[in-house]
């Protein structure tokens, strides 16, 4: 399971993610939609270790991973 709690993605001063949570089950498919800017690549990004979020958490299998580089 995929649970994010909270999470805040920003570039500087620009919130690109704003409190997202959501919950995704073993075997679910989810699509994020959205206008240019609405951070879905962000949330992407931050769901992969591309990017630190600035809060929140991303708890994957009941691990938090919100800070795990893709180096790691």
């Amino acid at each position: 399971m995929l649970k994010v709690e909270k999470l805040v993605v920003r570039y500087g001063a620009v919130m690109a993610v704003r409190e997202l949570s959501l919950e995704v089950g073993q075997g679910e498919l989810v699509a994020l939609l959205g206008p240019n800017g609405a951070g879905k690549s962000s949330t992407i990004n931050a769901l992969t270790g591309l990017v630190t979020p600035a809060s929140g958490r991303i708890v994957l299998d009941g691990k938090d991973i919100s800070h795990v580089r893709t180096e790691d």
